[in-house]
């Protein structure tokens, strides 16, 4: 799952790069405006509150979007 807010130009380059990919996942909106990504559960998974966040499925998190998209282009080579 990703984890990602609405407005910040980080997730939208992950969005434009999941886009270019054709690559789908859930996604999940926090409300930075709001200090969602300030709290738990959130927190939990990204003590540093960024956004985005690539949730993986044996718990550990990736939140940094060049890292996101770097883990991701790894995985999904094409297309380039």
């Amino acid at each position: 799952m990703i984890v990602l807010d609405a407005l910040s130009p980080a997730p939208r380059c992950l969005r434009m790069f999941l886009l270019e990919k054709g690559l789908t996942f859930p996604m999940r909106q926090v409300d930075v405006f709001g200090g969602e990504n300030r709290e738990l559960p959130y927190l939990a998974h990204n003590p540093v509150g960024q956004t985005p966040t690539l949730l993986l499925d044996e718990g550990r998190c990736i939140a940094k979007s060049v890292a996101i998209m770097e883990y991701l282009e790894e995985l999904h080579p094409r297309p380039r």
